[in-house]
């Protein structure tokens, strides 16, 4: 028998921030944060000479983005993509790094893991590419009438 998947308690983690003053909630990022954020990680990344190729600058908003899905203010509104941007690197970053931890988002982050990721997909791709191929080149395709 299959172990049980108990999901009884789905307590959001949130850790409590306080910036310049103001009170915030850092929390676990959502399922359509997650999305969000790995959408953005993966866009523009290209797989050349079996090397993963990214976009630096897209790269660089990563953080700002996943903060800012993830950090509340005393309202439980979030804070906002343009004010994230505003605030300092040693202040994003933390937050960052711990919006990582919690959500679980931290597991797959190595550079190393994404290019087997990516390699993984390229070879997949390849694969469906030369199975199109073949049946455009097989006898009956290419038999004139």
């Amino acid at each position: 028998m299959a172990d049980e998947l108990d999901f009884d308690d789905i307590t959001v983690v949130e850790i409590p921030v306080r910036f310049q003053g103001k009170r915030y909630v850092l929390r676990e990022a959502s399922e359509e944060a997650t999305i969000k954020y790995r959408a953005t990680q993966f866009r523009d990344a290209k797989l050349v000479d079996g090397k993963v190729s990214a976009n630096m600058e897209r790269m660089q908003e990563l953080g700002s983005l996943l903060v800012s899905m993830c950090l509340f203010d005393e309202a439980d509104k979030p804070v906002s993509l343009q004010t994230i941007r505003g605030w300092p690197r040693r202040v994003v970053e933390p937050l960052h790094q711990r919006a990582l931890q919690i959500s679980k988002l931290d597991d797959n982050a190595t550079a190393e893991a994404l290019e087997k990721q990516l390699a993984s997909t390229q070879e997949r791709l390849d694969a469906l590419r030369n199975i199109n191929n073949v049946g455009k080149n097989s006898p009956s395709a290419t038999a004139s009438t």
